[in-house]
């Protein structure tokens, strides 16, 4: 990791109360968060995983034509619309070191957008004015038109945060299928592969969880792992 790189990190983290910035380092286990400012945005702490969307990124190798990935939506766990970007650190052969994400919470911003567009519109003269229990229906009604609204773009990707890595491994494989007990050798090296091409094993820490969630040693999850790459 270079000095520019830790300093660019260090001026982000003065970004404002309403923006996270979380610095995600690697080393020879996978990827970490190494340090986080404003976890309060996402919920997350040094010990939350990286999140789902960017082990993708990291998969796919979306860094080696572009330095960064700005302004996709993403969602934290209380619901909050966030606006995320993502920095990729390489050093000089290209190799990805880290990665310096930035989410900022813009659900006041969506709502006051959807209201000022109410308030600029125009109902018909001959319409009955609205009462206040009508008011306070539409209300609610707006609110969830802005999460519908924000979560039925299905254009782009969207980043959800989780708290652990089991609950990212239980978003891509069902835990009553890791933890059948009936699993075969071959069932349980095909769930190897499936979390393989999602990346899980990019994160550090991984492996062992794994290993306890489907009741196996960690040397056999590493043999699968070697297994699945060399196929």
């Amino acid at each position: 990791m270079n000095i520019l790189s830790l300093y660019y990190h260090l001026k982000l983290t003065n970004a404002g109360s309403n923006s996270e910035v979380v610095f995600h380092l690697r080393d020879k286990n996978g990827f970490y968060i190494e340090s986080i400012k404003n976890g309060h945005i996402s919920g997350r702490t040094t010990s939350s995983p990286i999140t789902g969307l960017a082990l993708e990124m990291i998969k796919n190798e979306a860094y080696t034509d572009t330095n960064y990935l700005v302004n996709y939506r993403g969602v934290s766990k209380k619901g909050d619309f966030l606006k995320s970007s993502t920095y990729f650190i390489k050093n000089s052969d290209g190799y990805l070191e880290g990665l310096i994400c930035i989410n900022t919470n813009v659900s006041d911003y969506i709502a006051v957008k959807h209201l000022l567009e109410e308030l600029s519109s125009f109902r018909p003269i001959d319409e009955e004015p609205i009462a206040i229990e009508q008011a306070k229906e539409y209300s609610l009604k707006l609110n969830d038109n802005v999460m519908d609204e924000h979560q039925n773009k299905t254009d782009d990707k969207i980043e959800y945060f989780s708290h652990s890595i089991e609950e990212i491994i239980y978003n891509i494989i069902p835990e009553e299928k890791l933890r059948d007990k009936s699993l075969t050798p071959s069932d349980r090296k095909e769930i190897v592969s499936t979390l393989n091409d999602s990346g899980i094993f990019s994160m550090k820490g991984s492996v062992p969880i794994v290993a306890e969630i489907m009741q196996v040693s960690i040397p056999t999850v590493y043999r699968y792992i070697k297994e699945v790459k060399n196929n």
